[in-house]
């Protein structure tokens, strides 16, 4: 008992103080008009709601944490046609994070899915970035001919830009959705464990390098994004860097992880790839 009320403090405490630090951020500022106006005047009242919510998704989380080790959970049967999809998960995550989205993705005609396990504690981002890299040219190569998409969480979504910057990788990608990821950085990655985690700082030189070197990659992009993040701080913070040609969309206001369980967040992740398949492949 004393290790699930470990979990569910755990849970509750990342929740409270998530949120907390977010209303802090965006006080008196333009967000906050934003989403008083969202939560029809009563935002305290939508800021406790979403605690509970963060607080549900956590402890969903830690329920799914292990299942990727089942088997079939992570790679689909591969039926010999349409587009391939691979998932790239998020910080201190791993490729369980895909469950629903891969379900949502094979009821939409999307059933070649892969879904990617990393370190996100041991390895630097300079590290994991190869080894990432390796995996999914390995997958490409088994589907030879065929639309590869890569689909990345959080900091899953910024592992999948870096290996877009090398033009030979880059010209095997037919699409790139990215989901709550943090493009110019979050200043609740200082209190991040880990090498990577201190990286993703608002603003940080890594991140100013990262944005800076960002190419036009004329691979259909986009960036789906909550106005309700919990994890990413400032908000702008979600956004492409400046002068990129992704196309952004936002959700409903929910929080960081969350996105990973919300049908329509998957359903304008399948839009948008039906759509620039479309485009590439068919026209």
């Amino acid at each position: 008992m004393v290790i699930v009320y470990t979990f569910l403090g755990l849970a509750l405490f990342v929740a409270t103080v998530s949120y907390g630090l977010l209303w802090y951020e965006i006080a008196g500022r333009k967000h906050h008009a934003r989403l008083h106006n969202m939560a029809e005047g009563h935002l305290g009242l939508f800021f406790v709601k979403s605690i509970l919510y963060a607080f549900l998704t956590q402890i969903f989380v830690y329920l799914t944490y292990f299942m990727h080790r089942i088997p079939g959970v992570c790679d689909s049967r591969d039926n010999g046609t349409g587009p391939v999809v691979v998932f790239v998960h998020g910080l201190y995550h791993n490729a369980s994070a895909w469950l629903l989205f891969r379900r949502w993705f094979k009821k939409a005609g999307l059933v070649n899915t892969h879904c990617l396990n990393y370190g996100s504690l041991l390895r630097t981002y300079d590290e994991t970035v190869p080894v990432i890299k390796r995996e999914i040219e390995k997958i490409a190569a088994q589907h030879p001919n065929r639309p590869l998409v890569l689909v990345g969480h959080s900091l899953g979504g910024l592992y999948i830009r870096s290996c877009m910057s090398d033009e030979s990788f880059r010209q095997k990608v037919s699409a790139v959705v990215t989901l709550a990821t943090p493009h110019r950085g979050s200043k609740l990655a200082a209190f991040g464990i880990g090498r990577t985690a201190l990286n993703l700082r608002y603003k940080a030189p890594f991140m100013r390098k990262l944005n800076k070197n960002a190419c036009n990659c004329n691979v259909p992009s986009l960036a789906i994004y909550s106005p309700f993040d919990n994890m990413v701080m400032p908000p702008k913070g979600l956004k492409p860097p400046k002068g990129s040609e992704w196309e952004e969309q936002m959700t409903k206001p929910i929080n960081h992880i969350r996105l990973l369980y919300d049908k329509d967040t998957a359903n304008m992740a399948v839009a948008f790839i039906r759509s620039s398949l479309h485009e590439r492949f068919d026209a």
